[in-house]
């Protein structure tokens, strides 16, 4: 009986390490590598995919992946731009998605912002974006024949001054509680919501 119950612990212990594995191959059994969506000529490439696995939120590839789904590099300043549906999520859910990634990153592998700003000496400012990507013809990640129009409806960021002072405690409780809706208002640099739009792509799903 000990030994049995040894080895059902043994499994329960692994079983996060497998899942986490398994998310992270392709289903070709090959493990994607962020820098192959950045162009070869790209001086900052290295960099862009270093900060992509940082923050882990980018979870389908090429030609699943979007084009706008990417890191962005300006001098000091970087972007991270996710498509996240509104669906039928609510506004209170996504705002605390969008401060878990952001904060924390998505899987239990990632750091998100305060891995950026460890790794990365010469980053000031971090700015998180989930976009709806909004197709004429049709719905979800097929490609369509007309053109794509990206619509950016939350935005957080943070500088590395209002960072060293973010009160880590507070921000995961509201995501523990799964509601990070005063925090999303108060413990950032700037913080952007388009409750309008949301409530349109809620109506029109």
């Amino acid at each position: 009986m000990a030994r049995l119950l040894i080895v059902l612990g043994l499994a329960t212990a692994l079983a996060p390490a497998v899942a986490g594995a398994q998310a992270r191959v392709r289903t070709d059994g090959i493990a994607p590598r962020a820098a192959d969506f950045y162009p070869a000529n790209d001086r900052e490439r290295a960099k862009k995919a270093k900060i992509d696995e940082i923050f882990g939120v980018f979870q389908v590839h090429p030609p699943r992946r979007h084009p706008s789904e990417r890191v962005r590099t300006k001098g000091r300043a970087v972007q991270i731009e996710v498509w996240h549906p509104v669906g039928g999520n609510t506004d209170v859910e996504l705002k605390t998605r969008a401060v878990q990634w952001f904060v924390f990153g998505r899987t239990q592998y990632a750091e998100g912002v305060r891995g950026v700003f460890s790794e990365f000496p010469d980053i000031t400012d971090v700015r998180f974006a989930f976009t709806e990507i909004i197709r004429p013809d049709e719905k979800g990640r097929r490609r369509s024949a007309q053109k794509d129009k990206v619509k950016r409806y939350l935005l957080l960021h943070l500088d590395r001054r209002t960072f060293e002072r973010l009160d880590m405690q507070k921000l995961t409780g509201c995501v523990e509680r799964g509601d990070c809706a005063r925090e999303f208002r108060s413990l950032f640099k700037d913080a952007r919501f388009d409750r309008r739009y949301t409530r349109k792509a809620r109506q029109e799903d």
